[in-house]
């Protein structure tokens, strides 16, 4: 019965790499659960197990997901998946994922080799920017003119 429910709960998934390149990952994966290597036939899923199915992704699962695909990086190629990617179980991910899109994957782990990922992060000045899409977009500014006259009544 336990292993049932094992293979029956949802996962989220940060990526997959070849299934022999990466031993393991140390960083702490999404709703503090921790990252484990699902096999099959070559090819590894990162993977999650979930507490629940209620699942929602906060900011620390963001940074935790980009820290799980940060070490991996770094002995690995991978194929990343978006962020917030849950799978229903571990068989789906082995039937699914691993299995169905194979080639599909292999593919993309040999075009991704020897490659380095780069994550940017950019910083703005908001009312710069404004100020500019303003002087960009003369529309725009008209509305803001009308929205400003109408005071508070413009916000509903």
């Amino acid at each position: 019965m336990a292993a049932s429910s094992a293979t029956s709960a949802a996962v989220y998934v940060y990526g997959v790499v070849r299934g022999d390149e990466l031993p393991a990952v140390a960083a702490e994966g999404v709703a503090d659960a921790p990252v484990e290597l699902l096999e099959h036939d070559g090819l590894a899923a990162l993977v999650s197990k979930l507490p629940g199915r209620d699942f929602r992704v906060k900011r620390r699962d963001l940074q935790r997901h980009l820290q799980v695909l940060e070490d991996a990086f770094g002995e690995a190629t991978i194929v990343p998946c978006p962020l917030g990617t849950v799978v229903v179980s571990e068989d789906a991910v082995r039937g699914m994922l691993l299995t169905e899109r194979r080639e599909e994957l292999l593919a993309a782990l040999a075009r991704l080799e020897g490659k380095v990922q780069l994550n940017v992060k950019a910083v703005y000045d908001e009312e710069e920017l404004l100020r500019e899409l303003l002087r960009l977009h003369p529309e725009m500014a008209r509305v803001q003119a009308s929205t400003k006259r109408l005071d508070d009544d413009g916000y509903y």
